[in-house]
């Protein structure tokens, strides 16, 4: 996974935060057209298969369900980010951990200053070069690399002859489950995030597709009604006045 994808990812978890009120409420409006359209009789009686009442049923009824389908691959996708970065927030405290560890051993102070700087890499932190500023947060790292530097740091603690902790989170074999926990997580929230795109798109080509989408549909139906019933009628007025987001 390239390190673009995952830097693009925060902006698409922004993206699907974004309210999905204005569709739900095209369903609905949409479904209000069809309860008035059906109180107006034989009149109502259009060429189009598309503007007749079990065309604007079907319609509404694939509405209905691209938006529950939405719906679930959003739910799955959020669940899918919260649960990776709860293992992520154990990252900075192993790394407190494994440098404790590795000082502990008594090892030569070049290792501990090499393990140490692995270490900033993966909490992207660095030494401040004012000592009244302390400990500055470096920009934001990307998943990916972290995982690359914790992998760097698990090999090379695994080079550290007296690096044999007791404590089993710790060890060389549970550090690299660690990974390869991470890794999965992340292939898991990317396939998600696709599957997220895919719904999304399902979902607007129901309702903005130029001739077969709801909204366009219910633009013609409210042409139709107008022409046959005119605009001043009591027809036409019931159903002019709902609202249909373009886009």
């Amino acid at each position: 996974m390239s390190a673009e994808t995952i830097a693009a990812e925060p902006s698409a978890e922004k993206k699907i935060s974004k309210s999905e009120t204005g569709y739900a409420k095209n369903t609905a409006n949409f479904v209000e057209m069809i309860i008035a359209i059906k109180s107006f009789g034989a009149d109502y009686n259009p060429s189009a298969e598309s503007l007749t009442i079990p065309g604007l049923e079907t319609l509404r009824n694939k509405a209905d369900e691209a938006l529950i389908l939405l719906q679930k691959a959003d739910s799955i996708y959020r669940d899918s980010v919260n649960v990776r970065q709860t293992v992520f927030e154990n990252m900075n405290s192993l790394i407190t951990r494994i440098k404790g560890a590795v000082k502990s051993t008594g090892v030569d102070p070049k290792i501990i200053e090499e393990i140490s700087a692995l270490g900033k890499k993966i909490t992207g932190r660095r030494i401040s070069s004012s000592k009244n500023e302390g400990e500055k947060s470096v920009s934001r790292m990307s998943v990916d690399s972290r995982t690359y530097n914790f992998r760097q740091l698990v090999i090379r603690l695994a080079d550290i002859p007296e690096y044999k902790p007791n404590e089993a989170d710790l060890t060389i074999e549970s550090l690299n489950k660690y990974i390869e926990i991470l890794v999965t997580l992340t292939t898991e929230l990317q396939g998600n995030l696709k599957n997220l795109s895919k719904a999304r798109r399902e979902r607007d080509e129901i309702m903005f597709s130029e001739e077969t989408g709801l909204v366009p549909v219910a633009y013609r139906v409210k042409e139709y009604v107008k022409s046959i019933f005119g605009t001043s009628s009591a027809q036409f007025r019931s159903i002019s006045g709902l609202k249909f987001r373009l886009s």
